[in-house]
């Protein structure tokens, strides 16, 4: 049972709650909605990107190349160093390079949102659109027929899955819902906070 709360036992004012997981696993969505009960800012590391560079992230890549995005990527996750008191959402390919990765960690507190690929597929499936910018999984906006779309989105992201995993295993806090809306996973993930700020708190 989820007592929930808007209080924040002893959640540092400058630490951040930081979000992670498979593209599609609702870390925007969810971010903006926890962010609004907690009472800190919202930053979305691939919309972050988007501002500076003044594209969209499929278009970086296409035009500049992988190489060049993911040096982009690792130069703005170092710029995050300094920012406190937000609820970060942040692409599992930051996660895989080392150096990112100990910045992302440093930051504050990491909830893997752990929603399996098929769910995922499930919810992109129906909609190419939703892909384009998702980059693991943009080439499949090609495919047309939904339940081959379907499939080859399945495989795609249990392949992601297993590569991360590992880092995603790093992550404090583990919230697994694949069913709820986005503000009741909120209402759930400030609880797990709130109990390992308790926790915390006694020790």
């Amino acid at each position: 049972m989820y007592l929930y709360s808007k209080k924040i036992h002893n959640f540092p004012k400058d630490q951040n709650a930081v979000l992670v997981g498979l593209p599609g696993s609702g870390k925007t969505t969810l971010g903006k909605c926890l962010a609004q009960r907690m009472g800190m800012g919202f930053l979305d590391l691939d919309q972050a990107i988007e501002k500076f560079e003044k594209k969209k992230l499929f278009e970086v890549w296409e035009e500049k190349g992988e190489s060049y995005f993911r040096d982009l990527e690792s130069r703005s996750v170092a710029a995050l160093s300094g920012l406190r008191n937000h609820v970060l959402a942040v692409g599992g390919g930051a996660l895989q390079n080392d150096e990112n990765l100990s910045v992302i960690k440093a930051l504050g507190l990491l909830v893997w949102l752990d929603v399996p690929p098929n769910v995922i597929a499930q919810r992109l499936r129906a909609d190419r659109s939703l892909l384009k910018n998702r980059l693991p999984l943009a080439d499949l906006i090609e495919e047309q027929e939904k339940d081959r779309r379907f499939d080859r989105l399945r495989a795609r992201l249990e392949a992601l899955q297993g590569q991360r995993n590992v880092r995603y295993n790093m992550s404090t806090l583990v919230l697994r819902d694949s069913s709820s809306a986005p503000e009741d996973c909120a209402r759930r993930v400030l609880y797990l906070i709130n109990r390992h700020c308790a926790k915390n708190s006694r020790q």
